[in-house]
């Protein structure tokens, strides 16, 4: 693939695309072991956060949502850690946002949930004073930020069976206001539904949408080993509900060769792309590691009046599938003036990097640690040797003012 020194992998604004065609295949996953996925879309990257990783949580990075890094937090590829934050265990369903100019990881640990902080999506992820927000059996975080800037935690609890419930957020983000704290779904509600039922009572997972001023609670029903894993979803006038559950529950359910498909999450790109991004069983008869897989949802009109539009996901797909038809754009110009270096990510067989026109530029490489690996003139086309890894490119003037060339990695 082709990276674009100092604009389109570092100071973008936008997720965009690259020209060209981009396929994706969900059989194979887009990153292995990396369940409960959650996406941030930040400066001209995504950043994937998931459950996988025994000491924290790890975080993984693209510029176009189907190629994607190796682990790339800053502790060992773990964005999170266990040395800098509450927990020792167990640590699931991680959810990232940028608020105030501070990144805030929403995650469980040792079955309670908590939230720490840090100035960069790849971590280190920290806590000033460890904390959970109760000592209570609680999973599976979800921040809502209605348009009226209040903030709501929807997460589950230990109750009857695992079921979700939601509560206001204060404005310090480490506690909820207790009063507000009310029962949304279970799986042994009254109005629960057969799908739901298969194998334990676990309603788990929830994501909101807001369309149309209707609220979308999202969620996943049954054990997460169960083939019949799934989403539904409920609909409200409220953040605070009642919901009510969608007839034609589920939208997304496993066939004969995706299975376990659920806890999921949505983004919708700069380009206007609509996406649910869950994890799948790794095959149809193995249940771990789980795997990341992605697909495109919709709002439609109900087909009867007075209702909501209807949430339909075009998945789970089990063939190759052209990323976001007609929606990428085009590969940006090469900057004038730029100072940000690019961080990339190499195959095996190396890396080509390759000046613009052929001019004679400099060329510095440098591993993650700081460690200068290569610093040479370069002109035109180069290939290097390098070990798998992740390193720093420049390619600038010698003076380091302007970028004039491209790295361009298998």
């Amino acid at each position: 693939m082709s990276l674009l020194l100092g604009c389109a992998l570092c100071l973008s604004t936008l997720c965009s695309v690259r020209a060209g065609t981009l396929t994706y295949n969900n059989v194979k996953g887009l990153v292995p072991d990396c369940a409960d996925p959650y996406v941030l879309c930040h400066d001209g990257k995504y950043y994937l956060y998931g459950t996988g990783g025994a000491d924290g949580i790890k975080v993984y990075v693209s510029e176009n949502m189907v190629e994607w890094s190796p682990a790339m937090g800053a502790t060992g590829g773990y964005a999170l850690h266990k040395d800098h934050v509450f927990g020792t265990q167990w640590f699931w369903a991680p959810e990232v946002y940028y608020i105030d100019g501070r990144f805030c990881m929403f995650y469980s640990a040792n079955e309670r949930i908590s939230m720490a902080e840090s100035d960069s999506p790849l971590g280190p992820f920290r806590q000033d004073k460890e904390f959970c927000y109760h000592d209570a059996g609680e999973i599976d975080t979800h921040l809502f930020i209605d348009d009226d800037g209040r903030k709501y935690l929807y997460y589950v609890r230990f109750t009857n069976g695992n079921e979700i419930w939601v509560a206001e957020l204060n404005d310090d983000m480490r506690s909820v206001k207790e009063e507000t704290l009310t029962h949304c779904l279970g799986a042994n509600d009254a109005a629960a539904q057969p799908w739901e039922q298969v194998q334990a009572r676990v309603t788990e997972g929830p994501f909101v949408l807001k369309h149309n001023g209707t609220y979308y609670l999202t969620y996943s029903a049954n054990h997460y080993e169960s083939k019949q894993y799934a989403v539904g979803y409920a609909t409200s006038d409220s953040p605070m509900g009642p919901w009510r559950r969608y007839a034609n529950n589920p939208v997304l359910i496993g066939n004969d060769q995706l299975t376990g498909t659920g806890h999921h999450s949505f983004l919708t790109t700069p380009s206007g792309c609509n996406l649910i991004v869950y994890h799948a069983h790794n095959t149809p008869n193995s249940v771990q590691p789980r795997k990341t897989c992605m697909d495109t949802y919709e709002f439609v009109p109900s087909e009867t009046p007075g209702e909501p539009d209807v949430l339909e996901v075009n998945g789970p797909t089990t063939t190759d599938q052209e990323f976001c038809p007609g929606q990428s754009g085009g590969e940006t110009s090469l900057p004038a003036s730029e100072t940000a270096p690019a961080r990339v990510w190499t195959a095996a067989d190396g890396l080509t990097v390759a000046t613009a026109d052929g001019r004679d530029c400099q060329l510095l490489v440098t591993a993650a640690d700081g460690t200068v690996v290569c610093r040479q003139h370069v002109a035109g086309t180069q290939s290097l040797t390098l070990p798998q890894s992740v390193y720093v490119v420049e390619i600038n003037d010698g003076v380091q003012t302007v970028y004039c060339g491209k790295a361009l990695v298998p």
